[in-house]
């Protein structure tokens, strides 16, 4: 039997080709590419910018307030594709670094959201509009802000508590203040969209929940919808005990006079093996305990990473981590051939249903929550083998400066244990041979946390051309339904 073998190029072990494979140099670039994210030096001269200009009015990080205005966030701002295309194959000129800014402008009489264009970077010198959207997006339309969020937060505490302390005491064993270890907390929200409410308001239904491993598997039935304004939040309805109330008032004068009836539910106690605790328990299935199988590259890693530029077997792409939209690739080539000029996330849609309001409205894109900065902290050994490289990204939410998020990818070769290709013949006629394949893969991994979820998304680049994008759904996932599941999902494009 004759056996076709593709291993004759490849070094013998202990016979590594130096200089091929194997240089990983993840420094930031003093000329990067026309793809690769903000660098640090950037953002700060960015900011220093910005700062700068008196008409923006921009106030520090500390200082943010819903009516101020301050830099919500900022990106790569991507040149034109036949700009980059002529850099890239025709040796023109490389299309200036610009970065894509968001500011929130509250301190405005009439409140608004500006986008910009700011360049040339590193040093820049001015200013445009977005030129395909609006210079005046109207206020309503921004997603949650972390000063705003605070903001409903302490005044709900604050009122509910007020009226309420006792009740939620009695009923959940817990308070939303001065509440020890057994304490109630408002986090998980539903924005209501204008179309659904059929007003050009702002409004938002905020959750109550018992604090405890996991939060979000411990809802109570009480939530308050709030209309939020630019200079004042105000409570609109309140949800409790399967009911619509107007308002605080209303909810405390029926618990006083039904409280018998209302079901109570005990505060988890967290010391014990709560169902909703992410913890290992019950009998090993293999006693004694042995290791799980691993990975090994016995010659190395059998790729090159340059700032965020990769090269792998005929292989080369660059990538990078958008804060709004999630991870992405840029100038994909296969044996010198570009396959695809961007591959990458464009948002998370989550659709729900289900009788109370906000789980009826509850219809959420999450690039609301800015999918870059919602990547970070990869574990070795778990989320990706041990001996992937792992790389960051910088990027800047609500801040005065670049923030560096650790872990945001991994770059790992995969042997999948499937035949690429494979024949045995074992006829005399058709000629006796065995001719086989391993499919290894190079996967780029980041894993996105939105509250409680979890997605794992791949690129995964095949030595026969083919690249995949893969999606895994896990973590805990919600189902409002009595009662939450942990789960997972796959979703794959080729």
């Amino acid at each position: 039997m004759n056996t076709h073998s593709n291993r004759k190029h490849q070094p013998t072990c202990g016979q590594k080709e130096k200089g091929q494979y194997d240089h990983i140099d993840l420094s930031e670039s003093d000329n990067p590419s026309v793809f690769r994210d903000l660098t640090s030096k950037e953002i700060k001269a960015l900011m220093k910018y910005l700062h700068r200009q008196q008409s923006l009015n921009l106030v520090k990080a500390a200082d943010m307030e819903v009516n101020t205005s301050y830099v919500y966030s900022c990106e790569m701002h991507l040149p034109s594709k036949s700009s980059v295309i002529d850099h890239l194959d025709k040796n023109a000129k490389k299309p200036p670094r610009e970065a894509h800014v968001i500011i929130f402008r509250g301190d405005k009489q009439k409140p608004d959201i500006e986008e910009i264009i700011v360049g040339p970077l590193p040093k820049p010198t001015g200013h445009r509009p977005v030129s395909h959207k609006r210079k005046s997006i109207p206020f309503i339309y921004r997603p949650t802000t972390r000063p705003e969020h605070i903001a409903v937060i302490h005044m709900l505490n604050v009122k509910i508590d007020t009226l309420l302390g006792t009740m939620l005491e009695e009923l959940y064993g817990g308070r939303l203040i001065n509440c020890d270890s057994k304490c109630l907390i408002i986090r998980y929200i539903t924005p209501v969209s204008s179309a659904l409410s059929g007003e050009r308001r702002r409004k938002t239904w905020y959750w109550v929940s018992q604090f405890a491993e996991y939060y979000i598997l411990h809802p109570l039935d009480f939530a308050v919808l709030v209309d939020m304004d630019v200079t004042n939040n105000s409570i609109e309805n309140v949800w409790f005990n399967g009911q619509l109330y107007d308002n605080l008032l209303d909810v405390l004068n029926y618990y006083s006079a039904n409280k018998g009836s209302i079901t109570k539910i005990k505060f988890p106690n967290v010391n014990t093996d709560s169902f909703s605790a992410a913890k290992q328990r019950g009998t090993p299935p293999i006693s004694p305990p042995l290791r799980n199988p691993v990975q090994v590259s016995p010659d190395g890693k059998r790729y090159n990473v340059n700032d965020r530029h990769v090269n792998y077997m005929s292989w080369e792409f660059d990538f990078r981590m958008s804060t709004t939209k999630g991870p992405q690739i840029y100038d994909l080539k296969f044996k010198k051939e570009r396959i695809a000029y961007e591959i990458g996330l464009q948002d998370i849609a989550v659709f729900y249903s289900g009788y109370k309001p906000m789980q009826a409205m509850a219809n959420y894109l999450d690039s609301v929550g800015l999918l870059g900065s919602r990547a970070q902290g990869l574990v070795p050994g778990v989320d990706c083998p041990k001996d992937a490289t792992f790389v960051g990204t910088t990027l800047l939410v609500e801040s005065d400066g670049p923030f560096s998020y650790k872990n945001v990818f991994c770059l790992f070769e995969y042997n999948t244990g499937m035949p690429l290709r494979r024949h045995h013949s074992y006829s005399f006629n058709y000629g006796r041979f065995y001719e086989g394949m391993e499919t290894t893969v190079l996967v780029l991994r980041t894993i996105i946390v939105i509250v409680n979820y979890d997605y794992i998304i791949d690129f995964i680049f095949y030595s026969n051309g083919a690249v995949q994008v893969k999606a895994v759904s896990t973590g805990y996932v919600s189902g409002f339904s009595s009662m939450d599941h942990y789960g997972s999902s796959t979703y794959s494009t080729h």
